[in-house]
């Protein structure tokens, strides 16, 4: 019986975010009929801030069930208009700059070590390239993640590192936080926007959605 209730509450979950993404894609679809690539790349804008606050009040309002049914994957398309959520804990995300500073890189080390990855190999490189490439010693967003893997996998000559690269981050997750990663893809026409960013389930609120680490990318 309770897991039955927990299932029907997954479920109006997901299907509370599929309305709310459905209503936004049609208003932006119609749009797009008489818009420009300038306005496309506003209305997207506008939609991911939607999407993220949305979103953050449905996390708040089924707090329990959410966490117990993580991770989720809720894709929608229509028309020319594509979206997709995934939302996971953050503890299961590493976070890259304890590897820079040696504090509390324990963790790190054993997964890199479960997954087959050369941690000295690594380890060596993230510190030189980041001296030499931003002079400073600590990774503060997911671009530079992404650009650290793809110059240390053309190093190496092997790209068996791109297998954990969704595992790594740049904060630390702690027994007092209570993280959840959202990574959101829209695609309207030709043109792709990525957005990730962490949810606090201990300190959001409802009137004031703010999120760690906003990401966004044209592609």
């Amino acid at each position: 019986m309770k897991k039955s209730i927990i299932l029907l509450s997954t479920l109006f979950f997901i299907s509370t975010i599929l309305v709310f993404i459905l209503d936004n894609m049609k208003d932006t679809n119609n749009l797009l009929k008489e818009s420009n690539i300038d306005f496309i790349n506003t209305q997207a804008i506008i939609s991911i801030n939607n999407y993220k606050d949305e979103i953050g009040k449905l996390l708040i309002k089924h707090k329990n069930i959410v966490e117990k049914q993580l991770p989720l994957s809720i894709p929608l398309n229509i028309e020319n208009i594509s979206v997709l959520v995934n939302l996971k804990s953050y503890d299961r995300i590493y976070d890259i700059n304890t590897i820079i500073n040696k504090k509390g890189n324990q963790d790190i080390k054993e997964f890199f070590s479960l997954n087959n990855i050369d941690y000295d190999s690594f380890e060596y490189f993230l510190r030189n390239y980041m001296n030499s490439m931003y002079k400073v010693t600590k990774v503060t967003n997911f671009k530079q993640i992404n650009k650290i893997i793809k110059a240390y996998t053309k190093s190496v000559d092997n790209n068996e590192i791109q297998n954990i690269q969704d595992s790594l981050g740049f904060t630390k997750y702690t027994e007092k936080s209570n993280l959840i990663l959202c990574n959101l893809d829209i695609k309207i026409s030709n043109k792709t926007f990525i957005s990730e960013f962490v949810y606090d389930l201990n300190t959001i609120k409802e009137s004031d959605i703010k999120v760690k680490d906003f990401e966004l990318t044209f592609k």
